[in-house]
């Protein structure tokens, strides 16, 4: 008889509300300057291969581009060299469209196409391997753009700021943020999302899960928060 060899998993998520609604997020209120600094740790080091999947809930806006996560500076010294993941808002209240950026270097964002909404929830996800851009909206591949760029590993990564310009500071509730220096396929980005596998069964570099409460990195890398003006509630 084959025994199956048992997964690792460093952390073990407590039990969550089934409704999501009932979870405790992290509110970022952009007029705030409300962010999460990650820092620059050689973990989040990846110039290719990567995943990123947040759970947010997104709200009215004071610009155009609100950063969701992203590493750039405050103020930019490298703004022209820096990757962004962003909820792009209408002004006006007329939606929400969303995006990558893998380098601002270059010319072309890509983004969904499967615009969202206010004030509701969202499991969102990206991958990147130098040669396409996925982009999944509740587990389902909405957009595939094909792109090229290394991605620069200079700068902090952060939660939520915004850089100036167009690119604003977030508003609005997120639950978690996941960076995984690994390409995921929709059915490990769905596994995920459903809570039925871990982000650590991959190449975590980063996991911060707001619903437990605290900014700590659960991926065990230390790449812990330190929050600026953001709140749990």
């Amino acid at each position: 008889m084959t025994r199956s060899i048992p997964v690792v998993r460093p952390y073990t998520l407590p039990e969550l509300p089934l409704n999501p609604h009932d979870w405790t997020g992290l509110y970022f209120n952009g007029a705030s300057k409300a962010y999460v600094n990650c820092g620059n740790d050689a973990s989040l080091s990846i110039v290719n291969n990567i995943t990123i999947i947040v759970s947010i809930l997104p709200q009215f806006p004071i610009d155009a581009e609100c950063m969701i996560i992203s590493r750039e500076s405050l103020p930019p010294p490298s703004f022209a060299n820096n990757w962004r993941f962003m909820a792009k808002i209408f002004l006006g209240g007329g939606g929400i469209n969303w995006g990558f950026y893998a380098n601002a270097a270059f010319v072309g964002e890509s983004d969904s196409l499967v615009p969202l909404a206010i004030n509701k929830l969202y499991r969102l996800a990206v991958t990147y391997d130098q040669v396409n851009v996925k982009m999944y909206t509740e587990g389902l591949l909405t957009n595939t753009d094909p792109k090229t760029d290394v991605l620069p590993t200079n700068d902090n990564v952060t939660i939520g700021q915004g850089t100036g310009g167009g690119q604003a500071f977030y508003t609005g509730i997120i639950y978690y943020g996941i960076i995984i220096a690994q390409v995921l396929t929709q059915n490990q980005i769905n596994d995920i999302i459903t809570g039925r596998i871990l982000p650590t069964q991959f190449d975590c570099r980063l996991w911060h899960d707001y619903r437990l409460g605290h900014a700590n990195d659960l991926s065990g890398n230390n790449n812990h928060g330190r929050i600026v003006n953001a709140v749990f509630v």
